[in-house]
């Protein structure tokens, strides 16, 4: 099983641009992502060799693409929006993400935003378990 909780180092490079259509926002967002996980003191078991040896150091390209669409009630705090994620590495599709949430702002510079997270899994390794999740997400804003 992977470890989650793994020393990482992670760097990203991302464009983003919108455009508004009457009360609708599009917004469309490209994200370059290089995660680099080091050799590590855990050890996992190899079936070619029989035998257990350390987890190598490895180091993984993302491409992430995300299209997120908001609708601007006139006159009303909360603003709605879902989005969706499609994550390829070298290999083709990894998984795909799609959130639905609101936004609700209490005033000029406090919001509190809450939704739920869907994510599925394409692509796995024979030896990795990895399980498709739903999440339910709850933030606080505070822009200065």
């Amino acid at each position: 099983m992977p470890s989650y909780y793994g020393l990482r180092h992670r760097f990203y490079v991302a464009l983003q641009g919108d455009v508004d259509a009457g009360n609708f926002n599009f917004a469309l967002r490209q994200k370059w992502q290089y995660t680099y996980r080091p050799e590590s003191a855990d050890r996992i078991y190899d079936e070619d060799d029989d035998e257990w040896s350390p987890r190598k150091g490895k180091a993984e390209h993302m491409l992430r693409t995300r299209l997120k669409v908001e609708y601007d009630i006139n006159n009303c705090p909360v603003t709605p929006y879902l989005y969706g994620e499609l994550y390829y590495n070298g290999k083709g599709m990894d998984k795909y993400r799609g959130f639905l949430g609101a936004e609700w702002k209490i005033n000029k510079q406090h919001a509190i935003d809450f939704g739920a997270l869907y994510q599925h899994y394409v692509s796995t390794s024979k030896y990795d378990t990895v399980d498709n999740f739903i999440a339910a997400s709850i933030s606080y804003k505070f822009k200065f």
